[in-house]
């Protein structure tokens, strides 16, 4: 997570996405048997929150359960199934087949553009 440099710090002293990258380690440190990720990677640089959602598809892959919600089609690409709900009603629900996160991007976009 490239947060052990902060380890001395107080909250007040990290940025948001030093105290984003801490919250998902804590989440990951006791191996849940469901992991709940809300927005996990909001407050990240795009180069860091793919790094925690190549970290976070490899732990799928190794049959860690995941529940994440996100409003970036980018993010949801790299998800297995999508959900997707608006004004509160279920509108799609599709399992993604294969590793090509370009594939699921147009796919999330195709779906969430309807």
């Amino acid at each position: 997570m490239h947060i052990d440099h902060l380890k001395d710090n107080y909250p007040s002293q990290v940025s948001g996405g030093e105290k984003q990258r801490c919250a998902i380690a804590r989440a990951l440190v006791n191996e849940p048997k469901i992991l709940f990720a809300d927005e996990p990677t909001a407050a990240l640089d795009r180069q860091t929150a793919d790094e925690i959602m190549n970290i976070l598809s490899e732990l799928n892959k190794q049959g860690q359960t995941i529940l994440m919600v996100t409003h970036s089609p980018r993010i949801a690409a790299y998800g297995t199934r999508m959900v997707f709900v608006e004004s509160g009603v279920f509108e799609c629900d599709e399992a993604f087949t294969g590793d090509d996160l370009e594939a699921n991007y147009q796919r999330v976009m195709e779906i969430t553009e309807r």
